[in-house]
């Protein structure tokens, strides 16, 4: 068959690029050509140190909060194929790592478990991204009673609301 051009998983012949250099382009600008470079799709060690760079980034980020990632291989590895396509190369990876981790910690670090710091560990469950979030040890305890709620009824604490009257 037609030999490919372009991005894909097919290898592409020099003498196919050329061919299509001198179809696709005048020959003024051919003549300011210095040199035609073939990229190689990029092998999983690679996209795997691409990965690890996202989340580096992510977790200085988290430092300032004292959170701290604890990221496995496999999730590393799940994020590499998510994020990674012979066609596009890697750069879908900073999205994927958008998408399937910093999503995650905004309610968590602003409301959740993680708002006095703590260890987030990124895992894989199922096929998919698993994220489990620890409190760090200086969190505050959790209360019972959330603002809004009804009134906590501690005898002896506080006013005590009786037939619409408060007594104290």
């Amino acid at each position: 068959g037609k030999p490919l051009i372009g991005f894909g998983s097919n290898s592409v012949t020099e003498s196919a690029v050329g061919d299509a250099v001198n179809r696709m382009f005048n020959p003024e600008f051919r003549n300011r050509l210095d040199k035609i470079i073939q990229f190689k799709a990029l092998d999983r060690g690679i996209v795997a140190d691409i990965v690890r760079k996202e989340l580096r980034e992510f977790e200085v980020q988290l430092s300032d909060k004292q959170i701290r990632l604890e990221i496995s291989d496999e999730a590393i590895g799940l994020l590499g194929e998510s994020g990674y396509s012979a066609e596009f190369g890697a750069r879908n990876i900073a999205r994927t790592v958008d998408e399937k981790i910093r999503a995650a910690f905004i309610d968590e670090v602003l409301f959740g478990r993680l708002e006095h710091g703590g260890v987030a560990r990124i895992g894989v469950k199922d096929g998919q991204i698993d994220i489990q979030f620890e409190a760090g040890p200086d969190a505050e305890p959790e209360l019972d009673h959330q603002p809004g709620s009804a009134p906590l009824d501690i005898p002896g604490v506080g006013p005590e609301v009786t037939g619409g009257n408060i007594q104290s």
